[in-house]
């Protein structure tokens, strides 16, 4: 969750919100927003939903951090927090990749029964 509010964070300097305003904007108290920033209080449905309309952040990755940080498709360039956000070509060039290292790892695995097998008939 961690990095979900430096995302968060960064989000909101580029949007030239600073905690003062996002504060007065919510009705909130600064040091909320700052604890709410920095991960020491989490946010519930209705602070969630405060922010959602006020900022296009999605409730959803606000509560869990899972999904798309903005409810408008992902227009801020942000990427979801599953930490697997990634494009197909790159899911298949990485899937190629692990697929190649399982056939060497089974080639190698017959190298040493062969070993083995010429070992014990000596």
């Amino acid at each position: 969750m961690e990095r979900n509010m430096e995302i968060l964070r960064d989000f909101l300097k580029k949007k030239g919100y600073t905690q003062e305003l996002i504060a007065q904007k919510l009705g909130v108290s600064q040091a909320y927003v700052n604890a709410l920033l920095c991960g020491r209080s989490q946010f519930g449905k209705k602070q969630a939903k405060k922010w959602s309309d006020a900022f296009g952040i999605s409730e959803s990755w606000l509560i869990t951090g899972i999904g798309e940080l903005s409810d408008n498709n992902n227009t801020t360039g942000y990427p979801n927090n599953n930490s697997c956000n990634i494009d197909n070509e790159t899911t298949n060039n990485m899937a190629n990749k692990f697929i190649d290292l399982l056939k060497k790892k089974d080639e190698q695995i017959d190298r040493l029964l062969t070993l083995l097998e010429q070992e014990q008939k000596k």
